[in-house]
């Protein structure tokens, strides 16, 4: 088995953010990215602001901003001069929430699906699972547990059928953890910051669990 990083990003929740505020001009005068560094596909609205640039993407709805960095990207350093120097520019926006996000793809090889799901999943003890005794069943799991920081681990495992780059139909185990972490009252903002600190740990505790299926890549 073979795991691959699909996608990572950081979502922080909030009452009230203000789209119209993080436009590019904005970004650059307050030393979050460089000038050069904006790229093609803006969009500022009062309900929307969506600034793709060459060292990250950010989202920004009314309630909830998503900072989308690439995965060859130095992660924490990127969080710490970006995103980071963004929530000290709005220290009272009354955030609400933060959650770490690593999307992995788990190729089970040369093994079917059916038979990957169920050896790893499967439960022929548990009474549910008497309904998918076929052949073409196939099983995921949802796990959560206390971590570091006070963030809880939420694990989603469920097969998809997707498409490869030559647009070939693949079966894929989609293994999604969100590290997420409520927070709230006056230090809201210094609490997110611990979050975003402890990237590398979260990554790294991750691609352990992921290791113990297969190669992570």
């Amino acid at each position: 088995m073979r795991a691959s990083l699909a996608s990572q990003n950081v979502v922080i929740a909030a009452n009230v953010l203000n789209p119209s505020l993080f436009t590019p001009n904005w970004l650059v005068r307050h030393g979050i990215v460089a000038e050069d560094d904006i790229l093609p596909g803006i969009i500022v609205t009062d309900a929307l602001a969506q600034v793709p640039t060459s060292r990250f993407s950010l989202l920004v709805l009314p309630q909830q901003l998503q900072f989308i960095p690439p995965s060859d990207a130095a992660v924490p350093d990127l969080l710490e001069s970006a995103l980071g120097r963004l929530i000290d520019l709005v220290p009272h926006t009354p955030f609400l929430a933060v959650g770490l996000n690593f999307h992995w793809h788990l190729d089970a090889g040369g093994e079917p699906m059916t038979a990957a799901s169920r050896r790893l999943f499967g439960r022929a003890d548990a009474p549910v699972y008497r309904h998918f005794a076929d052949a073409d069943a196939q099983f995921g799991a949802y796990l959560s547990r206390d971590v570091a920081h006070g963030a809880r681990l939420k694990l989603d495992i469920k097969p998809a059928l997707l498409r490869d780059a030559e647009g070939n139909n693949v079966h894929r185990l989609l293994f999604a953890f969100n590290f997420h972490k409520a927070v709230g009252g006056d230090n809201a903002a210094g609490l997110v910051r611990e979050i975003l600190a402890g990237w590398a740990e979260f990554d790294s505790l991750a691609r352990t669990i992921l290791a113990d299926l297969g190669e992570a890549e």
